[in-house]
């Protein structure tokens, strides 16, 4: 059995007091402008009320990251924004007999069909839906044609090649010679882009990461780990979003 209360500390910071039977320890959470603190019943309130305020500065700095990484997310509405080729390029969303993506005057434009009612689903999904269906064209087009090209750079030929989403690796090569990418590489920068798929061609010869491994992938792009590293600075950010 559990009871919430919405307290104010000392610094003026509301916060939500959730008490708990079964909860042994203190713990603080920061959703956004929300903070949640999870409590036993036997501890004081003085004793939260005073907690709160001395991670004042912790709460504020993880408000502010929540924030920013907010305004750095795609966003799938009206006056939107998604990333493409490394970029926040602005959406504008329109209405008309036929579903159409388009990129025009460097922004991205989805036309919604008309024939297709609000009530089926929200229009934020509607957007996902189309700009799923167009990225996945995008990645076909470009992506085949990237490790063609940097097949023939590298003399190190994939048998297969498959493009589609998933959740948590940008491509993957196995010992049978097959590469995997992830369309959702069409939200990265072309540069990254070249690193991600030089990668994996080189998983082709080691199927590792070991020192030969990246003298390999170095051989072909010797600035690779600034890719490397802008991948790992805004990884976060690239996954649709609705609301």
């Amino acid at each position: 059995m559990s009871n919430t209360n919405t307290m104010t500390s000392s610094t003026g910071l509301n916060f939500q007091l959730l008490r708990c039977h079964r909860r042994k320890r203190i713990a603080l959470q920061v959703k956004n402008k929300d903070i949640i603190v999870k409590a036993p019943y036997d501890v004081p309130l003085k004793y939260i009320e005073n907690l709160v305020v001395l991670k004042k500065q912790w709460i504020e700095n993880i408000q502010s990251k929540q924030q920013l990484a907010k305004e750095y997310q795609n966003q799938l509405s009206r006056h939107g924004q998604v990333w493409f080729f490394g970029k926040l390029t602005p959406l504008i969303i329109k209405e008309d007999k036929r579903s159409l993506v388009a990129v025009e005057n460097n922004q991205i434009v989805v036309t919604l069909s008309t024939r297709k009612t609000l009530s089926d689903t929200t229009e934020s999904l509607r957007i996902k839906k189309s700009l799923e269906g167009w990225f996945k064209q995008q990645a076909e087009l470009i992506l085949t044609d990237k490790v063609r090209c940097f097949s023939r750079q590298t003399n190190l030929l994939p048998k297969n090649l498959h493009i589609r989403q998933y959740k948590a690796r940008w491509g993957c090569c196995d010992n049978r010679g097959h590469i995997k990418l992830n369309y959702l590489l069409m939200m990265l920068p072309e540069s990254v882009i070249d690193y991600v798929i030089t990668h994996e061609l080189c998983h082709l010869k080691f199927l590792n990461h070991s020192v030969d491994f990246w003298n390999l992938v170095e051989s072909f792009l010797p600035d690779y780990r600034a890719e490397k590293r802008w991948l790992k600075e805004h990884q976060h950010y690239l996954t649709w979003t609705t609301y």
